[in-house]
């Protein structure tokens, strides 16, 4: 079986031959990346995954990132930033902070990985953790004061939800 996925011109420098060579040996599919994207050829669930590793990639994580996506125990989720792209502009600087410091604290309380790129901010980490990260970055999306998401990572942390 044939899968397609298409790769943003900005993001194929981060298909290495490195990258590649993992998830064809890891999961017995041949990719073959083109002008436009990525052909997957496999069978399911080796195919979903390698899959699913190459479209963290698109989504602008770095390989090793994505690569976490090879344990059971980890996962991604994607989040469309609303808006025209003056109001994306905004939110992506609140998610983002000064020098990246917001989305620094949002994946050291969470052990998440965060990305944030054109249209979207995606989450890989433990499938335990992530809702917690969406939560506190839909709360930023929607105009939460920074300080508001941060008494809610340290009261679940007080909790011993998160370490």
């Amino acid at each position: 079986m044939k899968y397609q996925l298409q790769i943003p011109p900005e993001r194929k420098h981060a298909l290495t031959e490195e990258l590649i060579k993992t998830l064809e040996e890891k999961f017995a599919v041949k990719i073959d990346v083109q002008e436009d994207g990525v052909e997957i050829e496999g069978e399911g669930i080796d195919a979903f995954q390698a899959q699913n590793v190459l479209r963290a990639v698109a989504l602008g994580f770095a390989p090793e990132d994505a690569l976490l996506l090879l344990n059971e125990d980890y996962t991604m989720e994607v989040i469309e930033i609303p808006g025209d792209e003056k109001r994306r502009r905004q939110i992506k600087a609140r998610l983002i902070g000064t020098r990246g410091i917001v989305r620094k604290n949002i994946e050291r309380y969470t052990s998440c990985r965060i990305s944030i790129f054109d249209k979207t901010v995606s989450i890989i980490g433990p499938v335990d953790k992530v809702p917690i990260a969406k939560n506190a970055l839909e709360m930023i999306i929607t105009g939460k004061e920074h300080a508001t998401v941060y008494k809610y990572l340290e009261s679940l942390r007080r909790r011993g939800v998160l370490e």
